[in-house]
């Protein structure tokens, strides 16, 4: 029994002592647990904290990102666009530094390069103080020009684009020494450098070797979107070359074309601000609204001799809203070209009292559409002239047969017919046989020009 008695004394003992060993067990298993996870919650903490930190500062440099963004380009990123289209060409027989563009063509680039720089970084244009956004400088060179002309052009051109055809290629036996671009090509040129169903753009086009004042783009966009104007042509201010010293930058045998140009550029621009230019009437830079592109076909006018500028500037006057032509000596912005002559016409245009003897290599169902070009005012005496001006009277011929009763011509595309009557009573008539008539100072009447194709046709 005493034993058994002993036995029954010294478990409780055991039991409790089992029992403190598991109960401080637990309670630093407990205590570990906790501070895990207060390790765990300290960590999360920490990592939160970490990743706010680098959203707020991403968050920041973004704004300030996008607030210097602003400030760089004065306007948003995406909005409507100024295509700007030139047609630069390889001058004949030219070995100056500038060769093989003339002086005034590379003058040309670079016054539109600093004219986009310009542009880009001004910051006072707004949605509602710019008529575009932004502006596309494209070039449309001959395609045996453009190997040529490639390297050089892209320096300064954002888009380069060949032209399909020229004179030589149209008319091989009467015009086989030319190679003057067509202006259907130079628009569409110019009209496929739109972003894909892109309606809402503007197309500029000016003569290669007319040159921008720094602040034109500026200047423009604010015209446009002060006037809600569909169109706009410039006449340019003429320097006169005597006026420019280039001999130092020519001849220093370290000149590049660019920097050279540069400084025809600097010194264009002191001539301008002292006044030393003279005004010209001929048009050789239109500004068009993509609606006012699509009213119009061009027809087979090239570029480089008469009748082409007026033939646009008469038909805008009809087809777009709003359409004024500006004069370049009257604005503090605007084009200009250096000296008055030009390159890309072997022959002078109405020279004298000289024979007629260009007609004779025309016949006469090609003659008989010099009566329908109502813009012409001397009868033509050269091949070139010739021929464009019966491309003008293709330009101005309906293509129905009956015109006795109304006059619709070639130049107006389908679907615009309504723009066209509402607004051409001012500015042309007909006669019983529909031959147009513009009641304008100095143009020939149509039965003038009729005798002329009886006299040397």
């Amino acid at each position: 029994m005493p034993i058994i008695r002993g036995a029954y004394q010294s478990r409780p003992l055991h039991i409790m002592r089992l029992r403190l060993r598991l109960r401080l067990r637990l309670r630093l298993l407990r205590l570990i647990q906790r501070l895990i996870g207060c390790a765990v919650l300290a960590f999360s903490i920490a990592l939160i904290y970490l990743q706010t930190t680098i959203i707020l500062s991403a968050t920041s440099f973004g704004s300030e990102h996008d607030r210097n963004s602003r400030r760089s380009y004065g306007r948003k990123r995406q909005g409507r666009r100024l295509i700007h289209v030139v047609s630069p060409f390889v001058t004949k027989n030219d070995t100056s530094l500038f060769a093989p563009l003339s002086d005034e063509q590379f003058a040309m680039l670079v016054s539109i390069k600093n004219a986009q720089e310009e542009f880009s970084n001004n910051t006072t244009m707004t949605s509602t103080t710019s008529g575009f956004d932004s502006v596309l400088l494209a070039c449309a060179v001959l395609s045996d020009e453009y190997d040529t002309l490639h390297d050089i052009l892209a320096p300064y051109c954002q888009r380069i684009n060949t032209l399909p055809r020229h004179t030589g290629t149209e008319y091989p036996k009467l015009l086989p020494d030319t190679k003057l671009s067509f202006l259907q090509d130079i628009v569409d040129a110019g009209t496929s450098c739109a972003e894909h169903n892109d309606e809402d753009f503007y197309l500029m086009l000016t003569n290669a070797d007319i040159c921008l004042t720094s602040n034109f783009y500026t200047e423009l966009s604010h015209d446009f979107a002060r006037r809600k104007r569909k169109a706009l042509s410039i006449n340019r201010k003429v320097l006169s070359k005597s006026n420019l010293d280039m001999s130092s930058s020519l001849n220093d045998g370290q000149s590049t074309p660019h920097s050279a140009a540069m400084e025809i550029w600097q010194q264009a621009h002191v001539l301008i601000d002292e006044d030393k230019y003279r005004s010209h009437p001929g048009y050789d830079c239109f500004i068009m609204h993509a609606s006012v592109v699509r009213s119009l076909n061009f027809g087979d006018q090239f570029v480089g001799f008469p009748f082409w500028g007026i033939n646009i500037d008469f038909s805008l006057h009809i087809m777009a809203e709003g359409y004024k032509n500006v004069e370049s000596d009257g604005t503090s912005w605007g084009t200009y070209h250096l000296g008055n002559d030009n390159k890309r016409r072997p022959l002078k245009w109405n020279p004298g009292d000289e024979m007629m003897t260009d007609w004779k290599k025309f016949t006469k169902e090609e003659l008989a559409y010099l009566a329908w070009c109502p813009l012409v005012g001397k009868p033509p005496q050269e091949r070139i002239t010739l021929q464009n001006v019966i491309n003008c009277g293709k330009w101005f011929r309906p293509a129905a047969a009956n015109h006795t009763s109304l006059v619709l011509p070639a130049f107006v595309n389908e679907g615009y017919e309504k723009v066209y009557l509402e607004n051409s009573a001012k500015y042309l008539n007909c006669t019983s046989e529909g031959l147009p008539i513009v009641p304008w100072r100095g143009l020939s009447t149509p039965e003038t020009r009729q005798n002329w194709i009886q006299k040397w046709g």
